[in-house]
């Protein structure tokens, strides 16, 4: 019965500790739990710190993105309209400079054709000229006691213009040196033109006499002369306004050498003045002096041209102005 006793207090306290320790071990396996969830939670606090970390930066990153991006979009938008803005300033432009190119060339075509124009009414206007003085322009062929003195050219005035020159009806104008040789006057002159009909002998048998100086200073003397033949209804005016440096003008008369039978022409312009004289770069060929000198703008006679030479050389041609003649 003792050993009963014992045996069953020795059950009781293994079966005593056997709980104890059961529960111990679901107590110590609770703790570990806890512990571990302590940690877990720990763990996901510092996940979620984390996440939330992450969420923040990828938010940032997002914001920044869609900042950079914004303004790239604006950036470009502005260089859109900036780029659109140079198109269009450039085609402004371009159409601007089409339209000026255009005005430019239908300006220079209008000018071309102004000055074609006034080139062909120049060459024109010339022609005319031409052809209505050398009418009235004459060969002047004169001798003293049958010799010979040379050959020249004068210029037909009647009605007014021979009244204001020498105070005649008609008159032959000319250089006086035309004329005159070794300080003699002629007895004979022959007095051609174009058209041979009007070709006239003077002589002394006449009542009065052949020539008249002027002005032997000046070098300008006449031919006393009777009515030309054929001679159209023309209006033959003298300049009565001075010519400017730069006017175009002509010269025409019978050159020394040469046509015997025709008229030379030569053009130039005003070049100068010396007193009474217009200097002119016009040829004046020996034989031209005492022919006509022609304005080409107003279609009148200006003077005497008169063959200038230095030694043997010629120097710029004089034109003697005929209103000093005229006493103007």
């Amino acid at each position: 019965m003792k050993r009963t006793v014992i045996f069953n207090i020795l059950i009781s306290f293994i079966f005593i500790s056997s709980i104890s320790s059961v529960y111990l071990l679901n107590n110590n396996k609770n703790i570990i739990l806890e512990t571990e969830i302590g940690i877990l939670n720990e763990k996901n606090k510092f996940l979620e710190k984390q996440q939330l970390e992450t969420f923040s930066k990828v938010g940032e990153y997002i914001n920044f993105s869609e900042n950079r991006f914004s303004d790239l979009l604006k950036t470009l938008e502005i260089q859109d309209e900036n780029f659109l803005s140079r198109m269009n300033q450039m085609k402004k432009e371009q159409e601007e400079i089409t339209s000026l190119s255009f005005k430019t060339d239908s300006l220079f075509a209008e000018n071309l054709k102004i000055i074609g124009d006034k080139v062909i009414n120049s060459e024109d206007l010339k022609q005319r000229l031409i052809k209505k003085w050398s009418k009235i322009v004459a060969r002047v062929e004169c001798e003293v006691e049958s010799e010979s003195m040379g050959k020249g050219s004068g210029v037909y005035f009647s009605g007014e213009n021979a009244k204001k020159i020498g105070n005649k009806n008609e008159i032959i104008l000319t250089n006086d040196h035309v004329i005159k040789d070794r300080g003699m006057h002629p007895d004979y002159c022959k007095i051609s033109f174009l058209d041979d009909k009007n070709t006239k002998e003077l002589n002394e048998e006449n009542s009065e006499e052949i020539f008249k100086v002027i002005n032997e200073e000046l070098d300008a003397a006449y031919l006393n002369f009777t009515k030309i033949e054929n001679l159209e209804s023309e209006t033959y005016n003298i300049c009565s306004e001075k010519l400017e440096k730069g006017d175009e003008i002509l010269i025409l008369g019978y050159p020394a050498i040469g046509s015997d039978e025709d008229i030379t022409i030569t053009s130039g312009i005003i070049s100068g003045y010396d007193e009474e004289f217009y200097m002119t770069d016009t040829k004046i060929a020996k034989g031209n002096s005492g022919g006509a000198a022609v304005s080409v703008k107003d279609d009148c006679y200006l003077g005497i041209p008169t063959l200038v030479m230095k030694g043997q050389i010629e120097v710029m041609g004089r034109v003697l102005d005929i209103n000093n003649i005229l006493g103007k």
